[in-house]
């Protein structure tokens, strides 16, 4: 069975099940590659493969907008707060990669930024890294350091 006879790929691109079954029977009459790929492109589809992972963590939605210090005892909305009660155990229930957005926040202390993703490698190890995609700018560039920076000190 070829990919666009396989029922099971508008699951993967998102389509509704008529639409994915309107698209293969006019797709170039059939099975045609250069013809299912010109549909797709008129659909705004690259191509047949899954999108790319949303966040499954925005750091403003999910935790607060305005991030505070390093530790719990010097305030809300600590660092330690986001590690401890809210990125560690879903990385604990999850083993998938965790995306988290830090671009919603209006600001990320380094301090706080530190704590929670130097010391997530601090508490689960190096091997989180692998496990962890943070994006946002800036701030995804200076938690990322924080992570590797941490990393190589327990090397």
């Amino acid at each position: 069975m070829s990919e666009s006879e396989d029922p099971t790929v508008y699951r993967r691109i998102g389509m509704p099940c008529s639409a994915w079954q309107h698209l293969v029977e006019s797709a170039g009459k059939g099975n045609d590659p250069a013809s299912l790929a010109s549909d797709l492109i008129m659909l705004g589809l690259q191509s047949l493969d899954p999108p790319p992972p949303k966040p499954t963590f925005d750091l403003a939605k999910d935790f607060s907008r305005y991030p505070g210090g390093r530790f719990k005892a010097g305030g809300p909305n600590s660092g330690e707060e986001l590690r401890d009660d809210y990125l560690g155990p879903l990385l604990e229930r999850t083993g998938d990669l965790v995306v988290v957005n830090l671009s919603s926040a209006l600001g990320v202390p380094v301090s706080f930024s530190e704590e929670a993703f130097g010391g997530l490698v601090r508490k689960f190890g190096p091997g989180v890294i692998g496990r962890i995609k943070l994006i946002g700018g800036e701030a995804a560039e200076e938690a990322t350091r924080f992570m590797a920076e941490e990393a190589e000190r327990q090397a």
